[in-house]
């Protein structure tokens, strides 16, 4: 029974557990990376993916929208992903404006 304990150890789903990637251990926790410099933000109701240059959100109508976003205006946790109230087309159009504005963070 001794020589078994190897692949019962193999099966088992905790160890299965802690052999997981660091990759495995993102995905499996829903969360997914963004470069580095960059936030992610979803808009409108599709709930779209954007990875938006940090520097944009200094920019006030980004500031509004990321008011817009907190349903309490006092509490500065965020569990969750960054939803903006917009349109996407409404959030182009703002991606477009904070390009010209910051010409080097466009991709």
């Amino acid at each position: 029974m001794h020589s078994l304990n190897w692949l019962i150890d193999l099966i088992h789903p905790k160890n299965r557990r802690e052999r997981l990637t660091k990759a495995e251990k993102a995905k499996s926790n829903g969360a997914v990376r963004v470069p580095k410099g960059h936030v992610a933000l979803y808009v409108g109701k599709e709930k779209k993916r954007y990875e938006v240059p940090v520097k944009y959100l200094s920019l006030p109508s980004f500031e509004q929208l990321l008011a817009q976003s907190q349903p309490n205006e006092l509490d500065i946790k965020n569990d969750g992903p960054i939803v903006l109230p917009c349109t996407i087309d409404t959030f182009n159009r703002l991606l477009w404006e904070a390009k010209a504005c910051y010409p080097s963070c466009a991709r």
